[in-house]
């Protein structure tokens, strides 16, 4: 597994010799877990994520990381690399990202750093959508927040849209293997239902992950699999986030001023 991509696009490497150290996990889902690795060579370090997904799905998953290559979005987070050690299972590596909690940047920075990270990643949603794929879990475990110094509109805070190998084509299909994928608490209701994945399924767990990052509440989410599952389906409406945080009872700062950045 070696960081480098061929004509914008992935390199794939067919070695079952890793060059990389392990020094600690720092995340795990349902289909993986992410640790943090160290060049041997050149004390590199990057993020390698074990995936449960195969050979098959990678030729699939190469147009979605080849698309987001090409768009060169600065918001969306592909990987330089990916490693097949068996029929079902993969190692992606992908760029370190130092994150900080979302929800407690926007308690401290109010409406312009909650519009600032929401427009960066309906920008980064907006090219997955364009190219004809749908994220399909978005979640604040699966939007990093990277805390930034460089200047600009982005109140010192980057968002980056990450695990883009969960996406899939919004062409009638629920997924790769035919069954509905997310994270419970913020798929849309039609979708626990069994219809596919399509862009406003996406569109209504940003929503939700929106309420999150400013609230810090997930008000679909239950302690219970089937609860979470019935309050969803039931879903109408959220309460206004003024209701819970006056800051954003004018709408916060005007949009036309962090589209421009």
């Amino acid at each position: 597994l070696y960081p480098g991509s061929l004509g914008g696009y992935l390199q794939r490497v067919t070695t079952h010799e890793s060059r990389y150290s392990e020094l600690g996990s720092i995340g795990r889902g349902a289909e993986g877990e992410v640790f943090e690795v160290e060049d041997r060579v050149d004390g590199s370090r990057y993020a390698l994520k074990r995936s449960l997904i195969g050979p098959e799905d990678i030729e699939s998953l190469e147009g979605v990381w080849g698309s987001a290559l090409d768009s060169g979005h600065q918001n969306l987070l592909v990987p330089i690399a990916c490693r097949i050690p068996s029929a079902n299972s993969a190692e992606l590596l992908l760029p370190l990202i130092k994150t900080v909690d979302g929800h407690s940047l926007v308690t401290q920075g109010g409406p312009e750093v909650a519009y600032s990270l929401l427009i960066q990643v309906t920008k980064a949603l907006a090219v997955l959508h364009g190219a004809g794929y749908c994220h399909r879990d978005l979640k604040p475990d699966n939007i990093l927040i990277e805390e930034t110094t460089r200047p600009g509109p982005w109140s010192g805070a980057r968002a980056i849209l990450a695990d883009l190998d969960l996406a899939t084509p919004h062409s009638g299909h629920t997924n790769r293997a035919g069954v509905a994928s997310g994270t419970v608490g913020f798929m849309a209701p039609e979708v626990l239902s069994g219809a596919p994945a399509s862009p406003q399924s996406d569109l209504f767990s940003l929503g939700l992950w929106l309420f999150w990052l400013i609230t810090g509440e997930t008000p679909l989410h239950r302690t219970s699999l089937a609860e979470s599952v019935r309050v969803a389906r039931q879903f109408r409406e959220l309460p206004p986030i003024s209701r819970l945080d006056g800051r954003f009872a004018g709408g916060g700062p005007p949009l036309a001023r962090a589209w421009t950045g």
